[in-house]
């Protein structure tokens, strides 16, 4: 486990995790139990049993929200878990009856103690989880809750079919799985109650807007509940659309169809540990554009291949991109608003996730049903759903979807070796001096940090590498050289100031040029001129090892060409030292990297 991820945070992801098993097992069961047992049509079943899952979320996420915003988090924790065990003992009478409706009545008050249970456990990890590492803990709790989620749809059929366990059997399984996660939550640690007056009222649809519109204000923080809904749509419309198509087109059982997720649950939860990995000092965001094109990509070729070991692959990529886009997304809801507003977020985001469930459960009822469209054709209406939202991520996030793939280039080629990782700064202006011995220093330094980066680069290199304005146009570049004039050095340093009193950081070669010989040269005065006025930490990196790379001065022009070792991957050293003050000279600067190069 992560150093920075306390001990005890493994019985959080447990118990939520059960949960979350437990949710879906018996939302699979119901299904299988009613279609197969007392012979309701299938179609009618699945849209049924989501949209009872999904009503009770809807008409008390708002509330829930608000409760964890002013009591306590562990207490309520145990307390919601401690129902659901409850409200399970509810499900053997229910089964005696041979009625649906009293199957129906347990799923609804199962579905509404998960209702408290959502803003609970997305809101409860800031508090237990220093800050640094939330994206980790929420890469695992993500990976750990789509596994549950994908077990909860694949053991039924298992224990059914493959073990011959009874629905009775089932349910007993069931409770004890919930005494365990019951038992979990009390190696929670105690959080503090907030005590936030609660914002809550019977207009459930007035509330989640007055929340989004207040979020208006906060640009980012709205497009990621957004896209939080749009993926809770799409991925219930995919349950759904899989379950069908594989009874149609692959003739399997509908009670052998939860095994498919198995392929998924691998996915997602490879996708998840991805992102969390990737994030592991910061969210990344560019996880959501590269995610939506796996999920698009993976949904777009499933309705055309015949093959059950192709259909099964790109199950886990589909499941994989999934997992890319959902943890950055919690991670930023989870860390973005104010701690007395999480939960009230949080809810929000979730009643209109739920609302999305329904609005796909009802999409498939009438285009399989009314509309007559086969499940080939709802599956391929879904994917052009999945490439809509791929438009929109690489729109909304087109800087942070360029940082993520040359962070994965730069780690495919090299073996960063960093020192000082916690010195660049995740917030706030800074201008970042690095040495500069190759043209692959900037994607480097760019690769350890999750955050736009401004690289001052020399108008000549702009004008010559034709191929790559549009790239250094979409990171910000500030183009300068040196052979300009007063008045567009005045304007490039009005340019550098201007970003870093705005909170951005600044990344400059304070030498002026690529090194010709692999030494670090003097560094220009320029830069004291560009912090003037500015109270910004300057933060001295050094990058080694890169002279001798075909991006150096040392075979010659440096360029595109095959390296001498192409199948190696070269190993780079990163140090960054510590921040130095805003007044600091270019000599005390360039000391600064020099002693990091010992």
């Amino acid at each position: 486990m992560n150093a920075n991820l306390p001990g005890n945070f493994r019985w959080l992801n447990l118990s939520q995790a059960l949960g979350s098993f437990m949710d879906n097992l018996f939302k699979m069961l119901t299904v299988f139990y009613l279609s197969g047992g007392l012979g309701m049509p299938l179609e009618k079943t699945l849209a049924l049993a989501t949209v009872l899952l999904v009503v009770p979320f809807i008409l008390f996420s708002n509330l829930a929200g608000s409760l964890v915003d002013r009591y306590s988090k562990t207490t309520l924790f145990r307390i919601v878990k401690g129902a659901e065990l409850a409200l399970l003992s509810l499900s053997f009478p229910a089964y005696y009856s041979g009625r649906a409706w009293p199957m129906l009545g347990v799923l609804v008050l199962l579905a509404t103690q998960s209702a408290f249970f959502g803003p609970l456990k997305r809101g409860i990890i800031p508090e237990v989880v220093p800050a640094r590492a939330v994206a980790d803990a929420n890469g695992r709790l993500s990976s750990a809750s789509y596994l549950g989620i994908i077990a909860g749809m694949v053991l039924p059929s298992f224990l059914l079919v493959t073990v011959g366990m009874s629905y009775p059997g089932v349910l007993a399984f069931a409770a004890c799985v919930s005494v365990v996660g019951l038992a979990a939550s009390f190696g929670i640690p105690p959080t503090a109650a907030k005590n936030r007056p609660l914002r809550v009222s019977p207009r459930i649809v007035t509330d989640t807007f007055r929340v989004f519109r207040e979020l208006r204000s906060r640009p980012l923080l709205l497009q990621a509940a957004l896209g939080s809904v749009a993926f809770s749509g799409l991925a219930a419309l995919f349950q759904q659309v899989v379950v069908l198509y594989a009874g149609a087109d692959m003739g399997l059982d509908v009670r052998k169809s939860g095994f498919l997720f198995l392929y998924v649950a691998g996915g997602i939860a490879a996708g998840a540990r991805l992102a969390g990995l990737y994030g592991r000092r910061a969210t990344d965001p560019g996880c959501v554009p590269a995610g939506a094109l796996l999920l698009a990509v993976g949904l777009l070729v499933l309705p055309f291949v015949a093959s059950a070991w192709v259909c099964n692959a790109l199950l886990c990529l589909v499941g994989v991109g999934g997992g890319l886009c959902l943890v950055p997304l919690n991670t930023y809801l989870q860390t973005a608003p104010p701690p007395d507003r999480r939960g009230e977020v949080l809810g929000a985001s979730e009643t209109a996730s739920f609302a999305a469930i329904i609005l796909s459960a009802g999409l498939v009822a009438m285009a399989g049903g009314r509309a007559g469209l086969s499940p080939r054709a709802l599956l391929l209406a879904t994917a052009l759903l999945a490439v809509l939202c791929v438009v929109w991520a690489f729109r909304v996030l087109p800087d942070a979807a360029l940082r993520f793939a040359v962070a994965r280039l730069v780690n495919a080629v090299y073996r960063i070796d960093v020192e000082g990782l916690d010195n660049l700064p995740l917030t706030g202006g800074a201008l970042i001096a690095i040495n500069h011995t190759a043209y692959s220093d900037p994607p480097i330094i760019q690769s350890l940090l999750p955050r736009r980066m401004h690289f001052v680069m020399s108008r000549a290199i702009f004008a010559d590498w034709k191929l790559f304005r549009p790239i250094f146009r979409l990171s910000g570049a500030i183009l300068i050289h040196k052979d300009d004039g007063p008045r567009a050095l005045v304007k490039a340093f009005s340019g550098i100031r201007s970003f870093l009193r705005e909170g951005e950081a600044v990344a400059i070669f304070p030498e002026g040029e690529l090194s010709r010989n692999g030494a670090i040269a003097p560094f220009k005065a320029g830069m004291e001129r560009m912090l003037r006025g500015v109270d910004a930490p300057i933060i001295p990196v050094y990058i080694g090892n890169l002279w001798g790379s075909v991006f150096s001065y040392a075979s010659g022009k440096p360029g595109l060409r095959l390296p001498r070792h192409p199948f190696s991957r070269r190993r780079v050293p990163v140090r960054i030292g510590k921040p130095l003050p805003p007044g600091s000279s270019a000599s005390d600067v360039r000391a600064a990297v020099v002693a990091l190069s010992q």
